[in-house]
């Protein structure tokens, strides 16, 4: 006789009371006096310190970014008054990212999640970069839509690469630091090097930057089932025997393993024409998910009680080519870039299922989990004209067009729930593969702006400025699921 499956309170307690331990990485001022007096930005499309800007602009410098090991923009935003990252831990593609205590993030299917832009050089690039041999990190607080062609309602990142550079000759760097977590069992470790080429003395350089990072994570799984539809997920947790015959622990399952490539040839062949042509890659094998139930659930503070491991992995590739022309009265810029992006994960989805109460409960071995596959391509192009005479007028003006598809799949798999209800009920017919849900989603979003400004100098102190924008927006989205399991 069947025995059956109660929703106890590690099953109620999950569903309804999962806390993700998270930081609020809020934005500080700089205490070290001097620190950003000699950095010279380019956010508003001219070169200028960042002190004598009229505008909510901050910058971090590279060395400072190597000096205090700031890895990741969460780190970076310490040093950023307004604004604010939330650590989700490494299964979080894109950071979600908060200006002045507003969050920007979207909800939905869609890819388009915030109106923070983030470039890579003159790029935009929707990715937590490794922040690796960088001149700076520059962060526009508010809406830049007359100086950038993407949509930055919030605001905008822009992680500026060193270029290779062409007269100074071979030369090799490394890096590397190591650290420990404290309630890690391992050490972490970032390690990198980078090599300067020049090919064709002050005309033709290649530089190469590889790097790797991995972290040893802290969240405990030790809950996860030893085998799905089989193992019972709520044994009798008073016997030892038992909960180790069905149940295993994984330690530091929030772990991560990034590796980062980046290739920049450098081409200056006169004094009027300056290029670059770039490939970026980052992928990264990421873990379980940051996220604790010692308040739901009575387990240690830094443990999850989840089913399934989750393991995510994620890769973004981009090649780009840039050109300045120095036109005499003005400056000519071309951008040109596709980006992909690809993405295999999977979810512990037990308490969910169960929270529906369809009768999966009734079955003493249920547990169930998802496969998440997307993959994500993107064609960018910007044209903009900025002047550079002597006077009290300037402007800038500029073109821009994106267009990104995404495809994207969820399945939801309960192992042996079809074998025991066709055995209990006859009302299931066997699934092997043992799918229960599939849902798909197709997006394309297409994105077109005209943007520009003028500016007049009435006074050294006082600038007047008017900037237009005129956007097109448009997005398509299919979608649909399916429910196998009960449809056979």
């Amino acid at each position: 006789m069947p025995r059956h499956f109660r929703k106890t309170r590690l099953a109620r307690a999950i569903s309804y009371g999962s806390i993700p331990v998270i930081g609020l990485l809020s934005g500080q001022s700089v205490a070290q006096e001097g620190l950003f007096e000699t950095i010279i930005v380019t956010s508003t499309r001219r070169e200028a310190n960042v002190q004598e800007i009229p505008l909510n602009i901050s910058a971090v410098g590279g060395e400072q970014i190597e000096d205090l090991r700031l890895d990741g923009i969460g780190k970076i935003s310490y040093y950023v008054p307004g604004l604010t990252v939330v650590d989700r831990g490494p299964r979080n593609p894109v950071p979600d990212v908060l200006v002045r205590g507003l969050n920007t993030t979207a909800l939905g299917p869609g890819f388009d999640a915030s109106t923070v832009a983030t470039y890579f050089g003159d790029l935009p690039l929707a990715l937590d970069i490794n922040p690796v041999d960088l001149e700076r990190v520059e962060v526009l607080i508010g809406p830049q839509g007359t100086l950038y062609g993407q949509g930055t309602m919030g605001g905008a990142i822009r992680y500026i690469p060193r270029v290779a550079s062409t007269g100074d000759g071979f030369t090799v760097g490394v890096r590397g630091n190591s650290y420990l977590n404290a309630e890690a069992d391992d050490f972490g470790f970032n390690y990198g090097v980078t090599f300067n080429i020049p090919l064709i003395e002050d005309v033709l350089a290649v530089r190469l930057n590889a790097d790797r990072r991995d972290d040893p994570g802290f969240i405990d799984y030790n809950y996860v089932v030893r085998e799905g539809g089989v193992s019972n997920p709520e044994p009798d947790f008073s016997d030892p025997s038992d909960v180790a015959a069905n149940l295993r622990r994984v330690e530091d399952a929030n772990g991560e393993e990034t590796d980062s490539l980046r290739v920049n040839l450098h081409w200056t062949p006169t004094d009027w024409l300056d290029a670059n042509l770039w490939y970026y890659e980052q992928e990264t094998e990421a873990g379980g998910r940051q996220i604790a139930h010692r308040l739901a659930f009575d387990t240690g503070r830094y443990e999850s009680g989840l089913r399934y491991e989750e393991p995510f992995d994620f890769t973004n590739e981009l090649i780009s080519f840039d050109a300045k022309v120095d036109l005499g009265f003005a400056e000519a810029t071309l951008v040109y870039g596709e980006a992909e992006y690809d993405e295999l994960g999977q979810r512990d989805q037990t308490d969910l299922l169960l929270d529906f109460e369809y009768g999966y409960e009734f079955f003493p071995s249920f547990s169930a989990f998802t496969r998440e596959v997307a993959k994500q391509e993107a064609e960018t192009m910007e044209i903009r004209l900025v002047s550079t005479y002597d006077g009290p007028l300037s402007w800038v003006f500029g073109y821009f067009n994106d267009d990104a598809s995404r495809i994207s799949t969820s399945e939801e798999f309960t192992p042996g729930f079809d074998a025991w209800a066709f055995d209990n009920f006859g009302t299931f017919a066997l699934r092997p593969a043992n799918d229960e849900y599939v849902e798909m989603f197709d997006q394309n979003i297409e994105e077109t702006a005209f943007y520009g400004e003028i500016s007049y100098a009435i006074t050294d102190d006082f600038t007047a400025t008017i900037g237009y924008r005129d956007y097109e927006y448009d997005t398509d989205v299919q979608g649909g699921f399916g429910l196998p399991l009960s449809e056979t």
